[in-house]
C-alpha cells in the first residue's frame, strides 16, 4: 500500500535556470518502497522522503500525473469545411493565490502557435486573445485527428512552464519538519497535504 515521494532537498544549481530544474521541496519521483541504502535517492543530503501510508505508487502516479495537464478546450466557432475553428483553451488548474505564476501569457501562448505552426505550417494558427487569466481564445484550421496532438502541444509547450511545481512543491516549514526528522518522514495523504506549499488535497 504504501508510496515513498522523492523531495529534492535543494535547487539544482548545476544546470541553467530553466522550467525543467529541480527546485528545493520539489517532488520529482514515486516509489513502490523507501530507497535502498547507497542509492542517489536515499542520499538525504541529496533527497528527502515522504512515505504516504495510505495510498499505493500507482494511486500517487495517477494524481501526480493530473493536476498540472487538466485543460478543456471548446470549439466555440467552426469548424467551417475547410476545417477552421476558434478554440478556448482553459487551464482548468489555474488558481487565483499563485497569479500570475500560473496566468496564460503572449509569450507562452505565442510558443503554442509557433510549436503548432512548425509542425502544421498550414493550419494557419493565430492567438485570438487572453480574455481571462484562466483562458485563452486562438484560431486555425485542424483535421479531426488532431485534437490530441494539439492538447499535448498545449501540455507541454504553455503548462509546463505555468503549472509545474506550483501544486506539488513542500512548502518551507514541510521541508524543515522533514529535516528535523533525519530526512525521512511518513504519514497519511492528508499529513501530506497539511504540508503541501498549496491547497490541493489528494
Amino acid at each position: 500500500m504504501p508510496c515513498t515521494l522523492i523531495i529534492k532537498v535543494n535547487d539544482n544549481t548545476n544546470v541553467p535556470d530553466a522550467p525543467g530544474r529541480w527546485r528545493a521541496g520539489e517532488l520529482v519521483a514515486s516509489l513502490p518502497t523507501p530507497p535502498p541504502a547507497g542509492t542517489g535517492e536515499a542520499d538525504t543530503n541529496v533527497f528527502y522522503q515522504f512515505t504516504v501510508t495510505d495510498k499505493t505508487q500507482a494511486e500517487m502516479d495517477i494524481y501526480l500525473a493530473q493536476y498540472a495537464y487538466n485543460t478543456s478546450m471548446t470549439v466555440y466557432q467552426g469548424p467551417d469545411p475547410s476545417g477552421l475553428r476558434s478554440i478556448r483553451v482553459r487551464n482548468d488548474d489555474w488558481n487565483a493565490n499563485y497569479s500570475p505564476d500560473c496566468d496564460w501569457t503572449t509569450e507562452n501562448t505565442e510558443a503554442i502557435r509557433d510549436e503548432w505552426n512548425e509542425r502544421y505550417p498550414t493550419a494557419g494558427l493565430i492567438i485570438l486573445g487572453i480574455p481571462a487569466p484562466d483562458y485563452f481564445e486562438c484560431q486555425g484550421t485542424f483535421t479531426v485527428g488532431q485534437a490530441l496532438e494539439f492538447e499535448e502541444v498545449v501540455h507541454e509547450i504553455g503548462l509546463a512552464k505555468m503549472v509545474r511545481r506550483r501544486q506539488w512543491l513542500i512548502s518551507p516549514a514541510g521541508m524543515a519538519n522533514i529535516a528535523a526528522n533525519g530526512g525521512t518522514q511518513s504519514g497519511t495523504a492528508s499529513q501530506l497535504n497539511g504540508i503541501l506549499d498549496n491547497r490541493v488535497t489528494t
